[in-house]
């Protein structure tokens, strides 16, 4: 009788403490994973923002080849351009026909006109001032 009053105590004793000894080892295994699966969605994040910034690499990269490139090239043209035409209209002066240069008489009118409409077709009026601001 001893024995089976040892035995239902024991019975009664073992059954909580297996389960709560489960339920701890459960619970350690159940956050071990959720652990786990924290530091798989911030690796995913890390490397969506890695792809992320090889993207606006590789768009600046095209913009750069695609739109600066030929835009420096057109800006360094017409700042030749725009030279040689300073250096002409610099000469001017030193020319024999300076007084019935028919392209004297145009830039003195526009000049003199305020420069706001450009003349004779132009697509760009040419600032005559050197410190001045473009148009």
């Amino acid at each position: 009788m001893t024995e089976t009053v040892l035995a239902g105590i024991v019975a009664i004793i073992t059954a909580p403490l297996s389960a709560l000894l489960t339920a701890v080892f459960l619970r350690s295994k159940h956050k071990a994973e959720v652990d786990q699966l924290r530091a798989d969605v911030q690796k995913t994040l890390s490397d969506v923002r890695g792809h992320e910034l090889d993207n606006d690499k590789k768009a600046i990269e095209m913009i750069m080849e695609l739109v600066v490139e030929p835009l420096r090239k057109e800006m360094l043209q017409l700042q030749g351009k725009v030279d040689t035409l300073t250096n002409a209209i610099e000469k001017i002066n030193s020319c024999p026909h300076a007084d019935d240069c028919p392209v004297s008489h145009e830039l003195r009118r526009t000049k003199e006109s305020g420069g706001g409409e450009p003349h004779g077709g132009a697509i760009v009026r040419v600032a005559t001032d050197p410190g001045s601001d473009p148009p």
